[in-house]
């Protein structure tokens, strides 16, 4: 693996050995791919809309007693579509 990302496309060049070929590849083919560093199994995950920054702070809004409760969290990994929440206030700001 290269250490050095191309500044014009962000790409890194990496050279991988193959055992067996797809059919179709050829020598010099692209490849999309998606390097998973860690995993969290149980983690508390929100669609993207629902955390909001307030003021330097990371929160949700939670249904408590028919109510919107503003809740500030803290939050881990961000991907596509989902926010990792890792810890969570349970003190209710209305």
């Amino acid at each position: 693996m290269s250490p050095v990302v191309d500044p014009t496309t962000g790409t890194v060049k990496v050279t991988v050995g193959v055992d067996e070929y797809p059919p179709g590849t050829r020598p010099g083919d692209f490849v999309h791919v998606s390097v998973t560093t860690a995993r969290h199994e149980q983690a508390l995950r929100v669609p993207n809309l629902a955390v909001f920054e307030d003021r330097g702070e990371r929160i949700v809004y939670v249904a408590q007693d028919s109510v919107a409760a503003r809740r500030p969290v803290k939050i881990g990994f961000i991907d596509e579509t989902h926010t990792e929440i890792t810890s969570a206030s349970t003190a209710a700001k209305r």
